[in-house]
């Protein structure tokens, strides 16, 4: 048996293969988050400029969509995906049908995204030299 203060002290579970679905809902609740961001970056740029709070927001959102969300979209379409469409549903295989659009279709905004977001996020470096 695991030591009871171990587990009261972890913030994380053992092993992330505990709860895999929990991770996946938290990971599209991350994505919520860091859209929103973008969306509010517009306007904020828009008003203060690149200043170092808008450099910091757009890092973010690049290590996110560059780095975490192709991983999540990877545990998808590669694990989640196939194994429910061993259960033949038709109506769970054209859900899973339309999760594939609509990573397709966030891949293609992301392109059209990223380099504003890379320009805002290297613009300090730019003006310090490096």
């Amino acid at each position: 048996m695991k030591d009871a203060r171990m587990s009261l002290l972890s913030a994380r579970p053992e092993s992330d293969d505990e709860h895999p679905l929990e991770l996946l809902f938290a990971c599209h609740e991350r994505i919520r988050r860091f859209t929103a961001t973008a969306d509010r970056l517009v306007e904020y740029v828009t008003k203060h400029g690149a200043d170092a709070e808008a450099q910091e927001a757009a890092r973010n959102i690049l290590r996110y969509f560059d780095l975490a969300l192709p991983n999540h979209h990877a545990d998808e379409e590669e694990d989640v995906f196939p194994a429910l469409r061993g259960l033949h549903d038709r109506a769970l295989d054209q859900a899973m049908d339309a999760l594939l659009i609509q990573h397709q279709a966030l891949d293609e905004v992301w392109r059209s995204v990223r380099p504003w977001l890379a320009d805002i996020a290297q613009r300090m470096r730019a003006r310090r030299g490096g």
